[in-house]
């Protein structure tokens, strides 16, 4: 799915991209300014409810057509607004890999006893071998492979 951002790095909502230009990389979409005197709702609360002559009542002062892009398209016209999203990007992956080793480690905690025994047992086994290739991956294993694995080993 394909993501596109303003000049200034923001990502646009998808809901409100129109007219798409694949070639160039880039769309349209209309960007709106809340009304600060109504805050949106399109009334204004004085000693009675009346219609915001400010915004009109649309609860909008601004209301205008801009320029989206994909992170190609801006990359070529606004590089530093690119890199900006890429490091935001790049921090959301590293943080998705760290959460996911702090979760293996609580894992690894919780079972260490078929830890222990996993990395003592010396006798060849293609099943035992193949949980030690999947914790050295630090991915957890199953419910049925704990159970499968400590009856092997004798845990239980």
């Amino acid at each position: 799915m394909t993501k596109y951002f303003d000049r200034s790095g923001m990502e646009v909502s998808l809901s409100a991209i129109q007219c798409v230009n694949d070639v160039k990389g880039t769309a349209e979409y209309t960007y709106r300014v809340v009304c600060n005197k109504c805050n949106g709702r399109g009334e204004r609360n004085h000693f009675y409810k009346s219609r915001c002559m400010v915004c009109n009542a649309t609860g909008y002062s601004l209301i205008t057509t801009r320029t989206a892009y994909t992170l190609d398209a801006l990359r070529r016209s606004y590089p530093a607004a690119a890199r900006k999203v890429a490091d935001a990007e790049f921090r959301a992956k590293q943080n998705a890999v760290q959460a996911r080793y702090s979760q293996f480690s609580i894992w690894c905690e919780t079972h260490q006893n078929l830890l222990d025994a996993l990395t003592a047992h010396t006798v060849k086994n293609n099943f035992l071998d193949s949980l030690k290739h999947t914790l050295s991956r630090r991915h957890p294993l199953s419910d049925k492979q704990i159970a499968v694995a400590e009856k092997i080993l004798g845990l239980k």
